[in-house]
């Protein structure tokens, strides 16, 4: 026996190691393969929206103030339209990302 078989508890008696376990999902029917092939693809999917929306980010916040100044010199907008277009677009933006996290 070892060593963790003879030691005591608190009320002498003693204490039996717990049972290892082999394979903790043992009992869980092993996936289908066309769950895994679709947990795959999910997978697939979400790491390509993660590394689309890390990459346009500095696009759309680099690009803002070339937009605005394009509409005020070239379109002939003022500058309050374009502040208002901008003002506008930031809002929304924080008002939907609230709610989605």
């Amino acid at each position: 026996m070892s060593s963790t078989n003879n030691i005591n508890n608190a009320h002498g008696a003693h204490t039996a190691p717990a049972p290892a376990l082999a394979n903790a999902n043992e009992h869980e029917p092993s996936p289908s393969p066309r769950t895994k092939k679709m947990k795959d693809q999910i997978t697939i999917i979400l790491r390509l929206l993660l590394c689309f929306n890390f990459l346009t980010a500095p696009v759309k916040d680099g690009l803002a103030p070339l937009v605005s100044v394009y509409l005020v010199a070239e379109k002939g907008w003022d500058a309050g339209r374009a502040g208002i277009i901008w003002f506008a677009r930031d809002t929304s933006a924080l008002l939907c990302q609230t709610f989605v996290g």
